[in-house]
């Protein structure tokens, strides 16, 4: 399953999806087969230093680890052994303390030191820390983060800063305690043993994950090196945007010196712990040229100049070079190279692994306006890249798409990671990639963004017939038609593309089926039924008791129904081997109806919203379609026993989660009862009942008369739908349609708050089968454990058939959710739940993170200043720390989270 992708910008209290419930487990499952072990020399070799002479090491070797005693520590006593990892200077006597990693940094004359950042937080939003990190001493931006707010009497310690960062130090105290096998112990194959695949461990595992995610994520770096501890042993790890390899254990009482030898060559090294060489921090000269660039009034254009001149602490301003890429136009004698500042990353990846594309508005320092950098890892099996697909579209006069101006793979910055993973078969194993950036000189902005119904159809609209106003983005993994016309399957060479919820039915039900453009075309239905379900009104949606944040968080969380048709609808997926998933029963069965999946309340004077009419039109094109569709000629593209994808794109044919939530101990018994319901509705998906289920209901709907007398594939060309989309706006005489009382009808996000639907144990060639599970707190998994414990074995069967759990539901009197409400019903009738409108309320809503959509299919140009939404506002609690985020977009924020 795809990982939680991107945070556009990161709204102010909420949160990393990293908070996310199911966060953990997914990324354990995620990065597991990419973690191989290796000799201690092999490692050494890795790294391009200097080894200690034997002069430093009489200074070193008295106090090597001399300061640490484990023989009487507690479990909860780690903090004792930061003191003699990384305090003092070679000036200090050994007798006093242990200075080693700082010993050790003095020595090779490096400008960084250790600090203790265990206790200091960065900030509500990124409270993850490890235990020590290395810090710049020359950098005062640097050290302003670092030391904000800490006590002045102990300089050794120092606030959490993960812009800074350059390398940092995980300490337990006990093998058992830890993510990895550190005493010695061999496995099956006679190896030492290496993930420790207890509960704690995969907890503790992806904790570390965890670090050397946000530290690629919020610095330029083309591998990154952290260090873990456990007792008296040490692992090293090098993280690159394929995997992960670590040395095998290193016992610091015996073998001190080969620790210390992987230390000081990394403080030597001419890679300085991996960092980008292409980028370097701004001066302050072009740091005042984006002070003064005037947006003229685009809101737009402001908010990303207001990102990146207010997060700098956060997030340092950058200046990179650029090949000049030139789309027609002369040379000049100084276009050979283009340069760039870039700060806040508008999108990000939280995975260690991947394409990790960001995207960033850079400032454009020959033209001092803002343009578009993306940022990315591509693998290199892939036979085009982005700028190919761009320059062909341009060569080939496709109109109004984003216009490249810089980039191309820098060849130095490729992955070594892959060579070390001889554990996996060659069928698995993920190819080399390379980094690679591409700038074009559009700035587009989130679609979500829209206004209301009108501008959402307008801009999706634009972006299909090709205007001025919205156009196409993200052709990395496109198609050219030429592997289209020679029935290329979309999963060769390196896996399906596409976001999993926006993909034709029949793409989903048939994967090894050649992209054709008919899916693309379909995938503009299914954007716009996302939107629909997300942001307006329709008989699913929630009712909330009145117009606060509160209120409508809580309306969510009590909308079983919404959320099971999202999922079910968008997301629903199954195993069938070789690293195929198939999906889209529940799109395929309303697309045979030709009905969509929500209904809409026509208005007062009778008509139907803007989307409500969209969306009855669309289904009755794409009904007609795949009635003239020969469903023989589509069988032929099932998944057949042996067929296998290739690993380096697998993450993306699994679709999003549903939502994203920060963890609270808060929400425990608010959302007990949820908990409870949404369990038993999810463990149907432990067997093949409910995909057997739609299946009949399809094979029903095929035995009917076909509603059409002579069906056509009316999506083999734009016209029907590039039609429809013209007949939202305009009649067939040509006159504007009069869009008076069908504007302004967005409502508040009806995703916000979900609990997440996820999931678990996700495939591999050493993984284990996948799993539907809804991810609880540690405190509630803990109180039903022990509830199953203290009952007898009878009373708990441990899976329930469907008969027994629609007897359960009913008892509560709520419908169970996969029979959904009747069309034109406002929402099922739910177990009243306990009210909770006081302060506990309002600071559960301040605290919980908006969920950001899936990669847009349309973006809109910048240059179009949309129409303010109608918003409410909200009192929000300051938190005591800066956040990310500007203040002028927290404004904004707070300010746009109500309903109209």
């Amino acid at each position: 399953m795809a990982l939680p992708e991107s945070d556009p910008l990161v709204r102010k209290n909420g949160g990393s999806p990293m908070k996310s419930l199911s966060w953990s487990e997914q990324t354990v499952n995620h990065v597991d087969d990419r973690c191989v072990q290796m000799a201690i020399g092999e490692m050494k070799r890795r790294i391009p230093g200097k080894d200690i002479d034997d002069k430093q090491w009489k200074k070193l070797r008295p106090r090597s680890f001399r300061g640490i005693d484990i023989k009487n520590l507690l479990d909860n006593s780690e903090s004792r052994k930061y003191v003699p990892l990384a305090l003092g200077t070679l000036s200090i006597p050994p007798s006093l303390q242990c200075d080693i990693f700082n010993a050790v940094e003095e020595l090779a004359g490096s400008r960084y030191r250790w600090k203790i950042v265990a206790d200091h937080a960065e900030s509500a939003e990124v409270d993850h820390r490890p235990d020590l990190a290395r810090y710049p001493l020359d950098i005062p931006a640097a050290s302003a983060m670092y030391t904000h707010k800490v006590g002045k009497d102990d300089p050794n310690i120092a606030r959490c800063a993960w812009a800074w960062m350059s390398s940092l130090v995980e300490v337990k105290n006990s093998d058992e305690n830890s993510a990895f096998h550190f005493l010695p112990s061999k496995d099956q194959a006679g190896e030492q043993k290496f993930l420790r695949d207890s509960d704690v461990g995969r907890k503790t595992r992806a904790q570390f994950i965890k670090y050397a995610i946000e530290g690629m994520l919020r610095q330029h770096r083309t591998h990154f090196y952290t260090f873990y501890f456990s007792g008296m042993y040490a692992r090293v790890f090098r993280w690159d945007r394929v995997g992960c390899i670590a040395s095998e254990p290193i016992d610091l009482e015996k073998n001190a010196k080969q620790f210390l030898n992987i230390l000081y060559r990394l403080a030597t090294s001419t890679d300085d712990y991996g960092s980008d060489n292409t980028v370097q921090l701004a001066s302050q000269k072009d740091i005042s040229l984006v002070e003064a660039y005037d947006p003229e009034g685009n809101e737009y254009l402001q908010e990303y100049k207001d990102m990146m001149l207010k997060d700098r602490l956060y997030y340092p301003i950058y200046k990179v070079s650029l090949p000049a890429v030139f789309i027609g136009g002369e040379k000049t004698h100084d276009d050979g190279e283009r340069c760039y500042l870039i700060g806040r990353y508008a999108f990000g990846h939280y995975s260690p692994v991947g394409r990790c594309t960001r995207g960033y508005a850079a400032f454009d320092l020959q033209t001092k306006r803002l343009a578009w950098l993306k940022d990315q890892w591509r693998c290199i099996a892939r036979p085009h890249t982005e700028l190919d697909a761009y320059i062909r579209l341009h060569k080939h006069g496709v109109s109004y798409i984003a216009t490249p101006i810089a980039g191309g793979d820098i060849d130095e910055h490729r992955t070594v990671s892959q060579g070390y993973m001889t554990h996996l078969s060659a069928d698995w194993r993920p190819s080399e990639r390379v980094h690679t950036r591409l700038v074009t000189k559009e700035v587009g902005r989130v679609l979500e963004s829209y206004a209301d119904s009108a501008e959402l159809l307008r801009v999706c609209g634009e972006a299909f017939i090709e205007t001025r106003k919205g156009f196409l983005n993200d052709w990395d993994l496109c198609k050219y038609r030429e592997d289209m016309d020679s029935m290329v399957p979309a999963s060769e060479p390196s896996g399906i593309s596409g976001t999993w919820a926006f993909k034709s039915a029949l793409s989903l039900r048939y994967p090894r089926k050649p992209p054709s453009l008919a899916d693309d075309l379909e995938a503009f239905v299914h954007v716009i039924l996302w939107f629909a379900c997300r942001f307006h009104l329709h008989d699913h949606s929630p009712d909330p008791e009145d117009s606060s944040k509160a209120a409508c968080i809580k309306a969510n969380v009590d909308n079983p129904a919404l959320l099971s048709m999202v999922y079910v609808f968008f997301y629903f997926q199954k195993r069938v081997g070789g690293g195929y998933y198939k999906g889209g029963a529940a799109k395929y069965k309303a697309i045979l109806r030709g009905e969509p999946p929500i209904t809409f309340e026509a208005l007062e004077d009778g008509r139907l919203p803007l989307l409500g009419k969209f969306l009855l039109h669309a289904y009755k094109l794409l009904s007609e379609h795949y009635w003239a569709m020969d469903q023989a000629e589509m069988e032929q593209w099932d998944v057949r026993p042996g067929d296998r994808v290739s690993p380096d794109e697998i993450e993306v044919v699994r679709p999003a989660p549903v939502a994203v939530r920060a963890a609270s101990s808060e929400d425990e018994d608010e959302d007990e009862e949820l908990e409870s319901y949404l369990d038993a509705y999810v463990e149907q998906y432990d067997d093949d009942e409910f995909e057997l289920e739609l299946e009949a209901e399809i094979a029903q709907a095929k035995k009917m008369n076909c509603p059409f007398r002579n069906p056509r594939r009316v999506l083999e060309g734009h016209a029907a739908l590039g039609t429809l989309f013209i007949r939202m706006f305009r009649e067939k005489g040509g006159e504007k349609v009069d869009l008076r009382g069908l504007r302004d009808d967005k409502r508040f996000d009806q995703f916000l708050s979900w609990k997440m639907l996820c999931f678990l144990n996700q495939p591999g060639p050493t993984g284990k089968p996948l799993k539907l599970a809804l991810m609880k707190s540690s405190a509630e998994k803990d109180k039903r454990k022990r509830s199953a414990e203290d009952s007898p074995e009878d009373e708990l069967p441990r899976k329930r058939n469907r008969a027994t759990i629609a007897n359960e539901v009913a008892k509560t009197q709520t419908p169970p959710p996969w029979k959904r409400s009747r069309p034109g019903s406002r929402k099922l009738t739910a177990k009243p739940q306990p009210k909770n409108t006081g302060k506990a309320a309002v600071r559960k809503a301040e605290t919980t993170r908006r969920h950001r959509s899936p990669r847009d299919v349309a973006a809109m140009k910048a240059e179009t200043a949309g129409r303010p939404r109608p918003f409410s506002t909200a009192k929000v609690v300051e938190p005591s720390l800066p956040l990310r985020r500007s203040t002028r977009l927290a404004a904004k924020d707070k300010d746009r989270q109500g309903p109209p």
